[in-house]
């Protein structure tokens, strides 16, 4: 008994001095999204709201454009997952990451134009920065659907 415990609390001891790191994943509230028409116009868009969670030990800076989560959309395209909006900011003058701080999470919303099978990232640094370089994806979304 006594070697078990000693195990369990090395084991504990080693997870608890690991890097701190940040570890950024992002939920979506459903799985089927239907569009909308868009008034005065033929097209028609789906607005998908998403949250941004760092789950890791230090602060996340994740991409925003003006005020807004600025995600990644991918879309799944025969075999494999492609990217298929975002990480382009018209705002990025004035765009500054937001600070997440270990635990700490944000809303937002993405807007999708056609029908397909979707998921959702952030992109974030451990510094703030607004090198494209210095960033890293989130965790993938669970996959959704757009009709």
């Amino acid at each position: 008994m006594l070697k078990r415990l000693s195990v369990a609390v090395l084991v504990a001891l080693v997870v608890g001095c690991g890097k701190d790191e940040p570890r950024v994943t992002v939920a979506v509230n459903g799985s089927d999204f239907n569009r909308e028409p868009i008034l005065g116009t033929t097209a028609q868009m789906a607005t998908i709201p998403f949250r941004v969670t760092n789950r890791g030990s230090a602060t996340a800076f994740v991409t925003t454009c003006g005020a807004q989560l600025s995600p990644v959309v991918e879309r799944f395209a025969g075999l494999r997952w492609e990217e298929y909006a975002g990480g382009f900011c018209l705002l990025d003058i004035i765009s500054e990451p937001l600070e997440l701080r270990s635990g700490a999470s944000k809303s937002g919303s993405a807007t999708i134009m056609e029908p397909g099978r979707y998921r959702i990232r952030a992109l974030y640094a451990q510094e703030p920065t607004n090198d494209p370089h210095a960033l890293s994806p989130s965790d993938p979304s669970k996959a959704f659907d757009v009709h």
